[in-house]
Order: C-alpha cells, then sequence, then structure tokens
C-alpha cells in the first residue's frame, strides 16, 4: 500500500509539473549549460517500466568565422592610395594621399617612407623625421628608408646622423652612387676632406657622367689649394651639363687662382649668359 501511494503522488507530480521529487530526474532548463545526456530526452536514465530509446547525437555545429575586427590592416587598400601619391606632382596632395595610405595599412613601410619623402621636399623636415623612423622601425632592410632619413638630417643639419644613414644605405646598397655622393658631402661639412675625397670619387666611379659629382670633388680640391685638379674636375662636369651655369662660376674662380684672368672672365660672361647672378 505504501508503494502504490508513492507511485501515484510521482505520477501527479509529473502530470501536473509539480517540483521534482529528490532523486529523481528533471528536466534541464533553457540557456543552462551541461554535458552531453544532460536533461529529459537526452539520455538521462528513464523511468522504471520505461522503452529505453537510442540516444541521437548531437547536430554537428559549424563555428562561425570571426568577424574582421575595424582597423585591420587593408593592403590592397593602401597600395590603391599610395598609386594616387605617386601620380600627382603635388606635394601637398602626396602628402594626403600617402596619409590614406598610413591609414589603410599601418603596417605598410612604404606609406610612412613616401610621406617622409614629401613632407621633406615640403620643407616640413621635423614633420618628416618621425616618418622616416618609423619606416626604418617597420622594414630596416629597406634601403631607401635609411636614405630618405639621411637626406632629412642632412636638411636639418645633422650631419653625423647623416652620416650614419648614409653609410647604412650603401651597406644595404653598396652601388647607390648618390649616397656615396651625399656621405661625401656629411664628410665635407664635418671638415674630414679626405674622406669627402674618397666617398666623390667613389660616387663618380659607379656614375662616369655625375657632373654633380665632379663640382663637389672639384670643390673640395679647392679647398685642399689643387686648383690644377678642381679646373679638370669643374671643366668634367661643364661637359656633362653644359647648361648648368654654376660650372662656369667655379671654374672662372679656379682660373682666377692659376692667374688665367682671361679664360675666368670668358665663364664668368657665360655664367651670366644662363641666367647666373
Amino acid at each position: 500500500m505504501k508503494v502504490r501511494s508513492t507511485a501515484l503522488v510521482i505520477c501527479l507530480a509529473f502530470c501536473l509539473g509539480l517540483p521534482s521529487i529528490p532523486g529523481t530526474a528533471s528536466a534541464q532548463t533553457d540557456g543552462e549549460k551541461g554535458g552531453p545526456g544532460a536533461g529529459a530526452g537526452s539520455g538521462a536514465p528513464p523511468y522504471p517500466g520505461q522503452p529505453t530509446r537510442p540516444t541521437q547525437p548531437p547536430p554537428t555545429v559549424k563555428p562561425a568565422q570571426p568577424a574582421q575586427p575595424t582597423g585591420t590592416p587593408n593592403r590592397a587598400l593602401a597600395v590603391e592610395w599610395n598609386r594616387k601619391g605617386l601620380r600627382t606632382r603635388d606635394y601637398q596632395q602626396k602628402v594626403l594621399f600617402y596619409t590614406k595610405t598610413i591609414q589603410a595599412d599601418p603596417t605598410w613601410h612604404i606609406g610612412w617612407g613616401n610621406r617622409c619623402f614629401a613632407l621633406h621636399k615640403l620643407g616640413r623636415n621635423q614633420k618628416a623625421l618621425p616618418d622616416c623612423n618609423k619606416a626604418i622601425q617597420i622594414n630596416p632592410r629597406f634601403y631607401q628608408n635609411w636614405f630618405t632619413r639621411a637626406r632629412v638630417q642632412a636638411a636639418m643639419k645633422n650631419f653625423q646622423p647623416a652620416l650614419g644613414d648614409y653609410s647604412k644605405t650603401i651597406e644595404l646598397k653598396p652601388n647607390h652612387y648618390v649616397a656615396w655622393n651625399n656621405r661625401g658631402y656629411c664628410y665635407e661639412r664635418l671638415g674630414d676632406l679626405q674622406r669627402a675625397l674618397t666617398n666623390y670619387t667613389k660616387a663618380i666611379g659607379l656614375r662616369l657622367n655625375f657632373a654633380i659629382g665632379y663640382r663637389n670633388r672639384g670643390l673640395v680640391y679647392v679647398k685642399l689649394n689643387q686648383f690644377r685638379r678642381a679646373y679638370d674636375d669643374f671643366t668634367m662636369s661643364i661637359g656633362l651639363d653644359p647648361d648648368k651655369a654654376i660650372g662656369y662660376k667655379l671654374r672662372a674662380v679656379v682660373l682666377g687662382k692659376m692667374g688665367r684672368p682671361g679664360l675666368a672672365s670668358r665663364d664668368r660672361a657665360r655664367y651670366r649668359r644662363l641666367g647666373g647672378r
């Protein structure tokens, strides 16, 4: 009789949805987390006399792909903005386009390096320097980043740091004749004329028609009172670039030092005809 009463209570509780009696299985509420088999109808032990049904495996749910976070570098967009910067000759516009390049992909050193160069061409070297630093930080193996920063430093008359940057440029690209020439200029400004000569000579050796290299080396020869060698270099620069007025002016100075006033006067006249003052 006692067993029959207990069975009746269980039956009434089940049918009316009353709280389960301690020791019996209960359905899992929505939103709860549980392991496999938790809850009614999911493999929980059946009531006495209930037929056992085969357990259905849960359906395989493919994990959702994470959404692309805001601010993720977009290299394709950065390349497009960079191209626009390369196409224009307006350096103010270049700065704007290269800023867009950086915003699209701040991990791409090209945007930083190009904006550095554009700011340098506008004479905004203090603004340019942090961009150069960032380009080098991202890609220290790209020689152009070092070369651009060297130009910025030299324009600010920071010749010692510029010297180091030109040296790094040459280390990465040994046949960069402009870097050799510019490093020679830094040595010259720092008073090391022999190293300046060595670097100018190397630049000329790498590019035999480099008129600027001959002019620069000629100026060092003037400082060393080697006027005949200076005359030869200035004459070579005039032959390579006859429409450049400065070559005639420099040679006129040397001819005066060599006691050739007539030839010096003729070169000064050519200098004036080409717009020199």
